[in-house]
């Protein structure tokens, strides 16, 4: 199967098929079209090196579908929390694989910033998962966001 010379149409419809292959999402995820590799990020049988990769994605919505899926290891997490577009960022916060401890770290992070994103604020601050502390210091530092 030639797969340079698959329409977008025929690609996409390849990554969404229940019994792809590893293969194909491996090529797949170095295609030229961002679109193609959002989709491939979006599949949940991405195996985590690539999920690694789609992390440094030049495309910021590639970016966010890596946060976005269950497979998605913690250490990539982690770094997708220091990523320059806050969109990157708050789609951490909705991670499944989100914990307190990377909660914290995204404050951290956000915090240090010369214009933290109130939109990242405000969404940390309703995490159930945030500690008590963290959301007294965002109440202090960030009132007029929350």
């Amino acid at each position: 199967m030639d797969l340079d010379n698959m329409s977008q149409d025929d690609k996409l419809s390849l990554i969404n098929t229940p019994n792809n292959s590893e293969e194909h999402l491996r090529e797949f995820a170095y295609d030229g079209d961002h679109i193609i590799r959002y989709y491939v990020a979006h599949n949940l049988k991405t195996p985590e090196d690539l999920l690694r990769h789609l992390a440094q994605d030049k495309n910021i919505d590639v970016r966010r579908r890596v946060c976005r899926n269950p497979n998605t290891p913690e250490n990539v997490l982690r770094e997708l929390i220091k990523d320059e577009k806050w969109q990157v960022r708050l789609a951490v916060i909705y991670s499944s694989k989100v914990s307190s401890n990377l909660l914290v770290m995204l404050f951290e992070h956000e915090k240090r910033l010369q214009e933290p994103n109130s939109s990242v604020i405000w969404s940390l601050y309703r995490q159930k998962e945030l500690p008590y502390i963290a959301r007294v210091v965002i109440e202090t530092l960030f009132g007029d966001m929350i």
